[in-house]
């Protein structure tokens, strides 16, 4: 063969061995299993259990507090760049929309038997990218010449970053462009058919599951219902069809799939229509710690509907711990954040789900469980698609600070903001480290 030979067929194998799982894992939902099975590992089947045994927990939510309403906060992630973009203007600060005080409350009418927005137009979506190419349709529908791409470049500066959420879109919305945008948890198929009927498409995170091993978070534009027949109608990025005709979602599988998100929900529209839009959704969601005792509330009648639920026991810890967050003391809404999310992993939870949602993590760390962190964040590493969570280093990080390994601490923060310049948490917690605070 000769060295040159060698030297050849030692190159193309190496170029394989590190494209070909790329490729595969690229299109594995429209590839044959035998085909994937070749080229991959197998994948795990779930996240791991927590090391011990875990008996059904009874969690007790905690009264909501009478202090003042708190208008639905920004996530802060993004720090937001100077100047605008294609003309729009852009807004001074990422802060959410100011809250109409009271929220008007809507008259119950009743809403039309059949709605179909008219203006929406489908964009098949690229790599990683059904966040972005959502959110560019709705802008799309208010006149906004953005497309995916742009969207993308600014929510998710790595390509290979599989997750957008709620909370980035707003913020892209916020930052740079003239329209508002809220994000909720724990509407329902009323509030959606609300918002549609009122001439405002919605944005729902889901879950997504093409085959036995490949569940995977998804987001599904709603620009339409049919009450008698029991469907919506959406634009689905993945899967068309291409005609912008849309495709029926019965109600059934909405509710099934959203669940998987906390039934979280995306609502741009234009500022002026603020007070109609809190109108629809109600001043329970309208408020932080109102939506998310709800939100808490409706996982727990979930739960005692369906015990073996692994979603409603996380969306219950979800939810716990964004109270938590939001009280003077957030230990026992942790504990009990924490307790929830070892039965929802005892249960078996999707090997990706940390892939978009990071609240057991938060959970965990204010519970004192170290080592928790780690085992969930290692497990997320393990899979070639996990590798670009910029979360995962986050946390990854706080845990080794709390251990007081500075260097593996600032060694994370730094990976993290070497995937998401714009991540704030982890440029904040780096500096913190860096200057001793």
């Amino acid at each position: 063969m000769g060295v040159v030979g060698a030297g050849l067929l030692l190159a193309g194998w190496l170029l394989w061995t590190q494209a070909a799982p790329a490729l595969v894992n690229r299109y594995r939902t429209h590839l044959p299993p035998m085909v994937v099975g070749w080229v991959l590992t197998p994948l795990p089947t779930a996240l791991p259990a927590p090391a011990q045994a875990a008996v059904a927990p009874r969690i007790t939510i905690p009264a909501a507090a009478t202090a003042a309403p708190t208008s639905l906060p920004l996530p802060a992630t993004f720090t937001p760049p100077p100047g605008g973009e294609g003309g729009l203007p852009l807004t001074a600060t990422a802060t959410p929309t100011p809250q109409p005080s009271p929220t008007p409350t809507v008259t119950p009418t009743p809403l039309p038997g059949s709605v179909r927005l008219s203006g929406l137009r489908i964009v098949p979506q690229n790599f990683n990218n059904c966040g972005p190419a959502n959110l560019s349709m709705v802008l799309n529908f208010y006149g906004l010449a953005i497309d995916q791409v742009e969207a993308g470049e600014w929510i998710k500066p790595n390509n290979l970053d599989r997750n957008v959420n709620p909370g980035e879109m707003q913020a892209f919305v916020t930052a740079r462009t003239r329209l508002a945008a809220d994000v909720y948890y724990g509407l329902n198929l009323t509030h959606l058919r609300r918002l549609l009927a009122a001439g405002f498409p919605v944005i729902i995170e889901k879950g997504y599951e093409p085959n036995d091993d490949a569940w995977m978070g998804h987001y599904l534009t709603l620009f339409g219902y049919d009450e008698a027949r029991q469907v919506f109608w959406g634009l689905d990025t993945f899967l068309g069809p291409w005609d912008s005709a849309g495709r029926e979602e019965s109600y059934e599988t909405v509710t099934t799939n959203w669940q998987h998100f906390n039934y979280a929900t995306v609502v741009v529209y234009p500022p002026d229509e603020a007070a109609r839009v809190h109108g629809l959704v109600g001043q329970p969601y309208t408020d932080a710690q109102s939506m998310w005792q709800n939100a808490a509330s409706r996982a727990q009648a979930e739960i005692e509907m369906e015990p073996e639920n692994a979603f409603a026991w996380f969306n219950l810890g979800s939810s716990l711990t964004e109270l938590g967050r939001l009280a003077d003391d957030a230990a026992p809404y942790n504990a009990q954040a924490a307790a929830a999310f070892d039965q929802a992993r005892a249960l078996g939870l999707p090997f990706r789900m940390l892939w978009y949602q990071f609240t057991p993590y938060e959970a965990y760390l204010g519970a004192g469980r170290l080592e928790d962190v780690l085992v969930l964040a290692e497990a997320t590493l393990s899979t070639e698609g996990g590798q670009t969570i910029e979360e995962t280093f986050l946390y990854q990080g706080r845990v080794w600070e709390a251990q007081g390994d500075e260097e593996a601490a600032r060694a994370a923060y730094s990976r993290a903001i070497g995937l998401n310049p714009r991540f704030a948490a982890a440029a904040e917690a780096l500096a913190a480290l860096n200057s001793g605070g």
